[in-house]
């Protein structure tokens, strides 16, 4: 549900924080970023060089970029 809305789209931490308060069940985006970029379907802009892959400190990360591709779907309802 989360990389369906951003799909293709460069947005900030907070939109995709929002997004996962009104739109999901879930309280906090990270563990759904985590799996994205394990998965290649998102690249992280942020101003700490020394950031881990799957971490996302919200005061460090400047933008999220959904990358389009067919893999990134997940399973088919």
């Amino acid at each position: 549900m989360l990389y369906r809305q951003f799909a293709g789209q460069t947005v900030s931490y907070a939109a995709v924080r929002d997004f996962t308060l009104n739109e999901t069940p879930f309280l906090t985006p990270k563990r759904m970023l985590k799996i994205l970029e394990q998965q290649g379907c998102l690249e992280v802009a942020s101003n700490n060089p020394k950031r881990k892959r799957g971490t996302f400190n919200e005061a460090t990360i400047e933008s999220l970029t959904f990358l389009k591709k067919e893999n990134c779907y997940g399973k088919k309802k």
